[in-house]
């Protein structure tokens, strides 16, 4: 992937418009070629971590890790609402409601993860319960010399 002359912005704002159309074209071109490979790179990453089971991949001088997206269904949480009291529940959850059109419940995982530790194991199972976990990205991170 070879990479095009890089301009200052003195030398854009000195452009006519179609040259500075034709940078951007072929930068935009770049950018996308770049993101392809970057795409690909994860995808080789992402399959030697799910062969081998996993969370990150040995390297000497990077990181390699798994960082896989963890969201909540909500439908889990509802459970929630008989086992805990009002004023609890109000710190991390909106019941649905009709603005223009119908709003589902809504839960505030940053408060509503904490409650295991305050309320016991009931709880923190059902909250386990909702957990959803989803491929997210790769992370690769130049480890530090000692």
């Amino acid at each position: 992937m070879n990479s095009s002359p890089r301009h200052d912005t003195d030398e854009l704002r000195a452009m006519d418009n179609d040259a500075l159309a034709a940078v951007w074209i072929a930068a935009a071109a770049q950018v996308k070629a770049w993101r392809r490979h970057v795409d690909q790179v994860d995808m080789v990453i992402t399959d030697r971590l799910d062969a081998a089971g996993a969370l990150e991949l040995p390297a000497t001088d990077y990181r390699i890790l798994a960082a896989p997206k963890v969201t909540y269904d909500q439908t889990r949480m509802t459970p929630l609402k008989e086992l805990l009291p009002p004023e609890v529940l109000a710190e991390a959850f909106t019941p649905a409601h009709t603005v223009q059109e119908q709003v589902p419940d809504k839960w505030h995982m940053g408060k509503a993860k904490g409650w295991g530790k305050r309320f016991g194991a009931q709880v923190q199972a059902i909250i386990d319960h909702a957990r959803l976990e989803s491929p997210g990205k790769v992370k690769v991170t130049k480890r530090t010399p000692r």
